[in-house]
């Protein structure tokens, strides 16, 4: 290298550090707006472990569309989405069914949209759901349900422009909205918005379908702690403590080109196949695991996913699972030692899968 060179060298990383310096306190603000990358993973994309199930599990006569799961305790929680819209209570180890509750409408035994679940660590543990339907949280006791099963506690929430997805945790709600922007929402119990952060990578939503919009997707650990925002069309996931700070970002160690947009009657489009979509993660103490689909040619979010990505908390990618059949959601078991996969294809039903002791024990850092 020549002096002149290396004197213009110097030059350029003083000016960098110069700008890093000012800019420190904005991003402790706000950091993981759109000028953060996802870190280059720890290990390039490996081959996938492809899995076959071990068993299914559910009723396939009556279920619409099994599109949320959860583990609670010894339970499978299975909330049906288009059919019954009822939340059946599954033994997880042979599937069979104790009970469901809830029907669609909005009075105190009703569910319009069962969005979220996620767990109340108590013993026995019990059931959070949180309704964007009727923009309401309730908590249930799985021991003993039915169809006249009457939730232990429940009270809505109001804010301007409404919840699209939200947990409630230690510090409150933590939220994204119900029509999007680029926000995730930090709240208190009543709803009234104390923190957000952003930019979150979310493009417009003047789109001409809304399962094309970008929607961040947000999941919690088991003790609802740390939380997980996949992206419906951004090949990267964001991780964050209670308190909206970003702990870490990852993203599949692929090559994802661009979206291609078209135009039609004024809105814009996806052009087809789309480079890739994410679906919404299960999370629990050691990892993540989220569904994925590469080059998706429909615009069904959900009828493509084959593959499982899995990440540690650090954001680093572990491996890939290929489950050999579409699949809407999954749920790990605490010990990540077994997968359930929610599916449609050729009926709705469960799968549960036995996770490689390869991948279980593979280290990220």
């Amino acid at each position: 290298m020549t002096p002149t060179r290396l004197g213009r060298r110097l030059l350029s990383i003083l000016i960098v550090g110069a700008g890093v310096a000012c800019q420190s306190e904005r991003r402790a603000e706000t950091p993981a707006d759109a000028a953060v990358q996802p870190r280059a993973p720890q290990q390039a994309m490996t081959e996938p472990y492809v899995l076959a199930p071990l068993d299914t599990l559910g009723d396939t006569t009556t279920w619409g569309l099994p599109a949320r799961l959860e583990l609670v305790g010894d339970y499978l929680v299975v909330a049906d989405f288009y059919a019954t819209y009822q939340v059946v209570v599954l033994d997880a180890q042979t599937g069979r069914e104790f009970g469901a509750f809830g029907r669609k409408g909005s009075g105190p035994r009703e569910i319009q949209e069962p969005d979220l679940l996620f767990i109340e660590s108590t013993v026995p543990p019990r059931l959070w759901i949180y309704d964007t339907g009727n923009d309401r949280f309730s908590l249930w006791a799985l021991d003993e349900v039915g169809p006249l099963t009457a939730p232990i506690e429940s009270f809505r929430v109001k804010s301007e422009g409404g919840f699209r997805e939200a947990f409630l945790t230690t510090s409150g709600i933590v939220s994204t909205r119900k029509y999007g922007d680029a926000l995730l929402y930090l709240a208190d119990s009543s709803g009234r918005v104390r923190k957000t952060v952003g930019e979150l990578p979310y493009p417009s939503t003047d789109y001409l379908y809304d399962a094309e919009v970008n929607y961040p997707l947000p999941s919690a650990d088991p003790a609802r702690q740390r939380l997980v925002l996949s992206y419906l069309r951004t090949n990267r996931l964001d991780f964050y403590d209670v308190a909206g700070r970003h702990i870490a970002t990852g993203a599949v160690p692929v090559e994802v080109p661009p979206l291609r947009v078209a135009v039609v009657d004024g809105l814009r489009r996806y052009e087809r196949p789309l480079p890739m979509t994410f679906g919404r993660a299960s999370a629990t103490a050691r990892r993540v695991y989220v569904p994925y689909c590469h080059r998706c040619t429909t615009a069904d979010r959900g009828a493509e996913y084959r593959l499982v990505q899995v990440f540690d908390w650090t954001g680093v990618f572990l491996g890939t699972l290929d489950l050999g059949t579409s699949i809407w959601a999954v749920e790990a078991s605490d010990d990540d030692s077994v997968l359930y996969a929610a599916v449609v294809d050729p009926y709705p039903l469960v799968l549960r899968f036995l996770i490689p002791e390869a991948l279980r024990s593979r280290k990220g850092r």
